[in-house]
């Protein structure tokens, strides 16, 4: 076993292993069901906040989003270097990544990267997302903790917003004019 997880009423167990397999145990140890995920070892596992699905990844950088009777919803290719830490954030739709590149990455579930957050040095090898799902702590080689914000999309429009304003306003610009109007 490289990797387990409790969905989030505790009730099942899944792991996974150096031999690619999925496996979904209920808590008196007894085997539910399992599948085959990946060729390798998975190197990431995580329930969603419903415990309706799970996400895996592997060192060669596939990410699959699989339901729990074992059948592949999604599989997109994340990382060149691999993946070492998967989780998905709370509250939201969103699957987080953590790499051997020193990057933090946030995917939607249709597998479209929605941020990336880079570390100042070395591989990420865990990360943790708050209960709230609003904020991401990564840790890695540089033996440091960083905190990321999860952005959602009127927060990302709202900030763009504000900066690019504030540039137009101190800069010689010609035809200036207020871009955001909501």
């Amino acid at each position: 076993v490289s990797v387990d997880t409790f969905n989030p009423d505790s009730s099942r167990l899944a792991t996974a292993g150096w031999d690619g397999w999925i496996r979904l145990w209920n808590t008196s140890g007894s085997l539910i069901k399992e599948w085959k995920g990946h060729s390798g070892k998975i190197s990431g596992l995580d329930f969603s906040s419903d415990g309706k699905l799970l996400v895996t990844a592997d060192k060669g950088g596939t990410i699959r989003l699989w339901n729990t009777d074992g059948q592949q919803k999604l599989e997109f290719f994340s990382y060149l270097s691999g993946v070492n830490a998967l989780r998905f954030i709370p509250g939201t739709n969103l699957i987080s990544a953590g790499g051997m590149d020193g990057t933090v990455r946030i995917w939607d579930l249709a597998g479209r990267q929605v941020t990336e957050y880079t570390h100042s040095e070395g591989a990420i090898w865990d990360i943790a997302p708050t209960i709230d799902g609003k904020n991401i702590l990564s840790g890695g080689d540089s033996g440091e903790i960083h905190f990321w914000k999860v952005w959602n999309l009127s927060e990302v429009i709202n900030q763009g917003c504000t900066w690019l304003q504030d540039y137009l306003d101190n800069n010689d610009i010609s035809n200036k004019q207020d871009i955001c109007l909501f």
